[in-house]
């Protein structure tokens, strides 16, 4: 039976993964991540007979090294991967092994583009960009241009409820704000041209309970993706992040979280700080898990909608397409090799009975408004 190695299990995205790995796919599943209690509590109850947990801290290069050796598969949900996933990636493909991970970075996918001759070399798959933003929003789009073929501008608008815990997701907008550092582009009127983190930033109007919601830009991996497959001028996602203080980013380039261990530590205690507040907020309102995915696309005076939701909330939302993508390397149906990203792994028409496959509960709905 092949071995599937999860760093960062218990993590926002990677308790989902492993729960969904489990009943999915055969194949076991090793639960990693530092903290012995947090892989207790989230593991102990489940049961699973192919589910081991191992204590294991990822940026620890030998013992990642020495956890890889048994492995045929690993999938990476430590983040930010703009500060992180390089060096996991690395060590991952030296040691011989196919590779999965839902980052959202530029920066990462940047990286991990310098290491395609590499994986490519050892016969290995090297899986980015799988997850909620990019990910789902990519096949998405893909939708969106087979019902609107001659579709100009693409828009994705992603909002979630409550959380679990103040502080899930942390990886995810800490990867937003460290990416600031490394000058991330946005595709607009068919050109890249350098962007940041607040600079395009709106109102939104989104499902129930969420309502006209307050969005930020913030350019991922789908707008170095799209263009390339789509003739469209504009890519755009947009995330409810909160908002962002006054002069926040100018702040961040300057203090380079991306490059100095004391700025990262102090950046994050502020974001921490911000999301606790946001959580507070988010359960004096009433807000469940629930979240949910907005494309838009235009041509011309036409315009098209799709929504899909996720009442499990943001987590679970992330886990669908790195088990999908797991569950095909495992049985071999995978036969790219070197950096690929969602729309080498499913076809777009593919993807809602490929989520329910994978857990997904959720609704889709599609509209010409």
């Amino acid at each position: 039976m092949k071995k599937i190695l999860v760093l960062g299990a218990y993590g926002h995205a990677g308790r989902y993964i492993v729960k969904g790995l489990a009943k999915h796919v055969n194949a076991t599943i090793v639960a990693t991540g530092r903290d012995k209690a947090k892989l207790d509590a989230c593991f102990a109850a489940m049961h699973s007979t192919n589910l081991t947990t191992e204590i294991l801290d990822a940026f620890e290069m030998p013992s990642l090294s020495r956890a890889c050796e048994p492995a045929d598969l690993v999938i990476n949900c430590v983040g930010p991967y703009a500060r992180n996933g390089d060096r996991i990636t690395k060590v991952v493909i030296d040691a011989g092994k196919d590779y999965i991970d839902f980052a959202n970075e530029q920066s990462h996918f940047r990286c991990l583009q310098a290491l395609d001759a590499r994986a490519k070399e050892r016969n290995l798959s090297m899986v980015t960009a799988v997850g909620t933003s990019p990910g789902l929003s990519t096949l998405l789009f893909l939708v969106a241009r087979e019902k609107l073929p001659d579709v100009s501008s693409l828009e994705m608008y992603y909002a979630s409820g409550s959380k679990s815990e103040p502080h899930e997701a942390f990886g995810s907008v800490m990867g937003a704000i460290v990416e600031t550092g490394f000058e991330p582009v946005e595709f607009t009127d068919g050109s890249y041209v350098k962007t940041f983190l607040g600079k395009d930033k709106k109102f939104e109007p989104m499902p129930a309970p969420f309502g006209n919601t307050y969005v930020i830009a913030f350019p991922t991996i789908d707008a170095l993706v799209i263009p390339k497959l789509c003739p469209v001028k504009n890519v755009r996602s947009y995330w409810a992040m909160g908002a962002i203080p006054p002069g926040f980013t100018t702040i961040i380039k300057l203090l380079k979280p991306h490059r100095k261990d004391w700025s990262y530590n102090l950046v994050s205690k502020i974001v921490k700080a911000s999301m606790k507040a946001d959580h507070k907020k988010a359960k004096s309102q009433g807000l469940g898990l629930e979240s949910v995915i907005k494309i838009v696309a235009i041509a011309g005076t036409r315009r098209w909608e799709a929504l899909m939701t996720f009442p499990d909330g943001g987590g679970a939302a992330a886990s669908y397409l790195p088990v999908i993508t797991a569950k095909k390397i495992v049985e071999g149906a995978i036969t790219g090799k070197g950096l690929l990203t969602p729309i080498d792994i499913i076809k777009p028409s593919d993807l809602i009975g490929a989520a329910r496959d994978a857990g997904w509960n959720g609704t889709y709905t599609e509209a010409n408004v």
